[in-house]
């Protein structure tokens, strides 16, 4: 899909099989495959791709059907997962280049209804997650602190996207950001814009492929926080395409420097087979961090990366192997990272129970519903210590 978009629209046929490779080998993207709860990722990305490929068709012969098409595919996109809210202005960029339509007004019209699909897909999913407690409240993470990891995350996508070799499931959000790492983003950030807003007449594929990855990463970057993650792989499953235009695009004029001019296409196809190559063998590499729960944590942990989550998981499976004592050691890191993490405390408890350790598990779950009052089962578990103990008054509390 991503080659016949491009091919349709640029009539650059080595140019955007690039692209398409490039996309389907990045390690960047392996965890969109590879983990089945995202597989609406991948499905949500084929409706987004050929909804664009009909819109170059709709742009090229306007009429009612093809436009028809493009918001039922657009439509699908969405309801399969609404990280595409963003696809209308895409289409929007795409009438720059390559499409070249002149005609501003009619452009922007003409995308009104699919910015009502997008408008009807954003609320339903902030509801939904509001309703679920997803969302972090305002009050529990500052706007300027969003705002920093929102463009610390825009940099370090693009980190992890030159340099893909000690990739992680997760990227805890952070208590808060040093400001040189800030004021480095910030830098890098600016002069990529300032270089395409500077080529943007001699190469406008540059501003396209830019905007393309800042728009589309709007809706996961961070300013509406879901989840307790700082960053994530599966966010960079389209967004990446853009960079890879402007990649694409860019070995053509780059390999033009070489002389003699005979070695140019040898220079761009070298190039290209030793960059995806590359890729690949480090694509397998992370494939293989899918293998199982216990690798898959454990990647996480060996990477060293201080999740709460990661050591609580990864407990849970030495629990279910018979190794409390792995468990129990699992379970204190995660606290010692979190201290207010109630899950961690409460398992670290039932370990402790299993292990006949009553009053220090006791201690364990009075504190887990000290943090969380309604964690009925930490409850539970209390009252059923109390009365195997015969203490029927502390039972019954």
């Amino acid at each position: 899909a991503v080659f016949g978009m491009l091919r349709s629209m640029t009539g650059s046929r080595w140019r955007s099989a690039l692209v398409a490779a490039l996309f389907a080998v990045h390690p960047l993207h392996v965890e969109s495959v590879a983990w089945v709860s995202e597989r609406k990722d991948v499905l949500s990305t084929m409706f987004g791709l050929l909804a664009l490929w009909a819109y170059g068709g709709y742009a090229r012969r306007p009429g009612l059907g093809r436009y028809l098409l493009v918001a039922g595919l657009f439509t699908l996109s969405l309801m399969s997962k609404p990280m595409l809210v963003t696809l209308p202005f895409v289409m929007l960029l795409l009438d720059y280049w390559p499409l070249k339509r002149t005609t501003a007004w009619l452009a922007l019209r003409e995308k009104i209804p699919l910015l009502v699909l997008s408008a009807g897909s954003a609320i339903i999913t902030v509801i939904a997650q509001h309703a679920s407690g997803a969302v972090q409240p305002l009050g529990n993470l500052s706007f300027a602190r969003r705002m920093t990891n929102a463009l610390d995350a825009y940099m370090m996508y693009l980190v992890d996207m030159l340099w893909p070799l000690n990739l992680v499931a997760q990227h805890p959000l952070p208590a808060s950001l040093p400001v040189w790492r800030t004021g480095v983003s910030v830098a890098v950030l600016a002069i990529i814009s300032a270089l395409c807003v500077w080529q943007v007449r001699r190469r406008p594929h540059l501003i396209v492929g830019w905007l393309w990855y800042v728009g589309t990463l709007v809706p996961v970057i961070g300013l509406v926080q879901v989840g307790g993650q700082a960053r994530a792989d599966r966010y960079t499953y389209v967004p990446l395409i853009g960079i890879f235009i402007m990649v694409s695009w860019l070995l053509p004029a780059a390999a033009a420097l070489t002389k003699p001019s005979r070695f140019r296409i040898g220079a761009i196809a070298t190039a290209a087979i030793v960059l995806l190559a590359t890729l690949a063998a480090f694509s397998i590499r992370q494939m293989a961090v899918w293998k199982d729960p216990m690798t898959f944590w454990t990647a996480i942990i060996d990477r060293g990366v201080n999740s709460t989550f990661a050591y609580n998981n990864r407990g849970s499976i030495h629990v279910r192997e018979g190794r409390l004592k792995d468990a129990e050691a699992d379970y204190r890191k995660a606290i010692e990272i979190s201290p207010t993490h109630a899950e961690a405390i409460y398992n670290l408890g039932n370990v402790l129970n299993d292990q006949g350790r009553q009053e220090d598990a006791l201690d364990a779950y009075a504190e887990a519903v000290r943090i969380k009052p309604d964690l009925a089962e930490a409850h539970y578990n209390r009252g059923n210590i109390h009365k195997i103990r015969r203490e029927f008054e502390a039972a019954l509390i």
